[in-house]
């Protein structure tokens, strides 16, 4: 059995690259069509897939990010560091010129 094919209009090509705001030529409205056809038509294969054994996830795989310890940092503070490297300071911050 043969599976029907989408079909699209030129009015509808017309009218997705109008909200596309696609600024589409006369001449080039047939390929679009049939590009866009193409790709409604492998929409059409993919509705067909049977996934109801499988699990929604968000990925393919399965992600799991790999994370550290938190554990307390002992010694100097980054900010330390930072306000050593300050030309000047104001208020335990950088001192800068009013702009």
């Amino acid at each position: 059995m043969t599976k029907p094919t989408a079909t699209i209009s030129l009015d509808e090509v017309r009218k997705v690259a109008q909200l596309a705001r696609l600024d589409v030529q006369e001449d080039e409205l047939a390929r679009l069509q049939a590009q866009l056809e193409n790709i409604l038509n492998y929409m059409s294969e993919l509705n067909d897939v049977d996934v109801s054994a499988l699990e929604p996830s968000c990925h393919s795989i399965s992600l799991q990010a790999p994370l550290r310890e938190d554990e307390p940092h002992l010694g100097p503070s980054p900010r330390e560091a930072f306000l050593s490297q300050a030309p000047a300071l104001a208020d335990h911050g950088f001192k800068v010129p009013k702009v």
